[in-house]
C-alpha cells in the first residue's frame, strides 16, 4: 500500500463504498466518494486537498443546490420586506425549466449561454432574461458572501433595447387615430389616456371595462373563475 505524507488525507472503505477523511481549519472531515474504485477515491480526494490549499474550498458546497440560491434571494427579499417576491418565483420558474436540481458548482458559463438559447427561442426578450439571470446572480453573491461556495461562474449579459423616446402630442395621437378601424379606436384611446399597454392590459380586458359618467373613474369587472379556480385573466 503506498504511504501519504501526514495532511494528505486518507481513503477507506465502507461496504462496497471508498470513504474520504481530511482536515479543514483542523477539523476532521469524512465524506463519500460515491465509487467502489480506490483510484477514483484517491483522485477524488487529492482534488479536494488541491482546492483547500489554493483556498477554493468550502465545507458543504456541493449540497448547495439552485433552490438552495434561489431561496437566499426569497430570504433576502422577505428580510428587507420587498413586495416584489412575486417576481422572483416568475422568474424561478423560468430558470428552473434549465437549472432545477443542479448544484450551484456545476453550473458553468457554458449552461447559462445554453439558458439565454433556449429563452430566445421561446421569444423572451433580452430585457427579460437579463433579469432572470440577475435573480440567479443574486443568489450566487448571496452564497459567496455567506461562505457556502468558493466561487460562481461568469454571467453574459445581453444588449437591451434602447428605452423608448417621444410621445404623440394630442394633434398626432388624433391624426393616427382617425386610421384606425373603429373596433380599435376605444382601446387605444383608452391606453392614450391611462398609459396601460395596449396589448398586453388593454385589449384582455375587452368588454370588462366601464367608465363612470362624466368619465371620471374606470372599473373593470372580474372575470370568470376558470375550473383551476383561478381568474381567466
Amino acid at each position: 500500500m503506498p504511504r501519504y505524507k501526514h495532511g494528505s488525507g486518507s481513503v477507506y472503505k465502507r461496504g462496497k463504498t471508498w470513504w474520504m477523511t481530511y482536515s479543514v481549519n483542523g477539523h476532521q472531515q469524512w465524506e463519500s466518494a460515491k465509487t467502489s474504485d480506490r483510484t477514483i477515491a484517491r483522485k477524488l480526494l487529492q482534488e479536494k486537498i488541491g482546492r483547500r490549499a489554493a483556498g477554493r474550498f468550502v465545507v458543504g458546497s456541493d449540497r448547495v443546490t439552485f433552490e438552495v440560491l434561489i431561496q437566499m434571494v426569497k430570504d433576502e427579499y422577505a428580510a428587507n420586506a420587498r413586495k416584489s417576491t412575486d417576481k422572483v418565483v416568475y422568474r424561478e420558474r423560468h430558470l428552473a425549466k434549465s437549472f432545477a436540481g443542479w448544484k450551484a458548482s456545476d453550473i458553468t458559463v457554458t449552461d447559462l449561454r445554453a439558458f439565454i438559447a433556449r429563452r430566445q427561442e421561446e421569444g423572451a426578450a433580452n430585457a427579460e432574461i437579463n433579469r432572470e439571470l440577475a435573480t440567479l446572480r443574486r443568489g450566487f453573491n448571496l452564497a459567496l458572501q455567506a461562505d457556502r461556495i468558493p466561487r460562481m461562474p461568469h454571467f453574459p449579459r445581453l444588449q437591451e433595447s434602447a428605452p423608448r423616446a417621444g410621445f404623440f402630442e394630442a394633434g398626432e395621437f388624433q391624426a393616427v387615430l382617425q386610421q384606425l378601424p373603429e373596433c380599435l379606436q376605444g382601446p387605444v384611446s383608452f391606453a392614450y389616456l391611462t398609459g396601460w399597454r395596449c396589448r398586453s392590459e388593454v385589449l384582455p380586458c375587452n368588454g370588462a371595462i366601464s367608465t363612470s359618467r362624466p368619465a371620471s373613474s374606470v372599473s373593470i369587472r372580474a372575470q370568470p373563475k376558470m375550473a383551476t379556480g383561478e381568474s381567466s385573466t
